[in-house]
């Protein structure tokens, strides 16, 4: 079984390819990344890892950026 920061990487870099919903469906796969994906950490740190990755923050106002780079809240049941 591989450590729980490699995984997290791992998934980190499925939802950069195939953006949040990946979430949802990888956290049907097996019980050690449901709880991975479960955890408010884990999904703060893969949708702000896909936000940043589509958007570009520089081109955008303090005000724009914090109406828009925010975490929020998802259930998986």
């Amino acid at each position: 079984m591989l450590p729980e920061d490699s995984i997290r990487r791992i998934l980190i870099l499925v939802v950069l390819e195939d953006g949040d919903p990946a979430i949802c469906t990888l956290a049907l796969t097996c019980k050690q990344i449901s709880d991975i994906e479960s955890q408010q950490s884990f999904q703060e740190e893969a949708h702000f890892s896909w936000l940043d990755s589509v958007v570009n923050w520089r081109n955008t106002s303090d005000e724009h950026k914090g109406n828009y780079r925010r975490a929020y809240n998802m259930s998986m049941w």
